[in-house]
């Protein structure tokens, strides 16, 4: 079984396959072939023509407008057109987040595609003839952080001016955040999420022990220790 998380969503229905896109590099995965399943595709070739280019991942995803015994849920049944204006808000917000593909064998979860995203489209379907449920075409395009600026000559360094605030050392969750995002507000560079996460490992893993959610899933309201 195949789960879709486009941060902290849970797509309900995961999408049959989805494509990615490195430039002229393209390679389809899919997903919904039978017990027949090609995984995801090898990281690119330094040097090689695409490298370089950000990714672009597409595919299309069904949020059902009523429950169905195939579709999986986080927190309970929730409808697709609440599901739809949760990926509206990831897409105002312009912030990035984690794109993970995450596959199920028995009791073993593991990931098999993880991707910095943005959310660069969304294209609503509806058809009558397939009833109220809602068809989404998402377009994500990667997300790369800046690690330096190139300053004529050498390379620039941010450094904090005397007197300025200075990180505080708890932050309260709030709805839509995730490890990655807190990481990049703080840090500015997401991909230091697991340093937050080991700083509050018992306390996420406490929440999430037996509810099926990814380990590094967060919750409205908890707060959590910056180092």
């Amino acid at each position: 079984m195949y789960s879709f998380f486009i941060g902290d969503i849970r797509l309900p229905v995961a999408p049959e396959r989805f494509s990615v896109n490195y430039g002229q590099n393209i390679r389809r995965v899919e997903l919904a072939s039978g017990r027949e399943v090609t995984l995801p595709v090898t990281p690119r070739p330094p040097g090689s023509a695409a490298d370089g280019r950000l990714a672009k991942i597409t595919f299309t995803a069904m949020l059902p407008w009523r429950e169905y015994p195939f579709a999986n849920y986080s927190g309970g049944f929730r409808c697709g057109d609440l599901i739809l204006g949760d990926l509206l808000r990831v897409k105002e917000r312009g912030e990035p987040f984690r794109f993970i593909v995450r596959r199920k064998i028995g009791r073993s979860t593991k990931a098999t595609y993880i991707m910095n995203v943005f959310l660069e489209s969304l294209h609503l379907r509806e058809d009558a003839v397939k009833g109220s449920d809602i068809y989404v075409d998402i377009t994500l395009l990667e997300h790369r952080a800046v690690q330096a600026v190139r300053v004529i000559s050498g390379t620039y360094t941010p450094t904090v001016r005397e007197g300025a605030v200075s990180i505080p050392r708890t932050y309260t969750v709030v709805s839509g955040d995730s490890l990655w995002l807190i990481a990049h507000r703080f840090f500015s560079d997401g991909n230091r999420w697991r340093e937050i996460y080991e700083s509050n490992r018992a306390l996420i893993d406490g929440r999430n022990r037996g509810t099926g959610n990814p380990y590094h899933t967060i919750y409205p309201g908890q707060v959590l220790t910056i180092p």
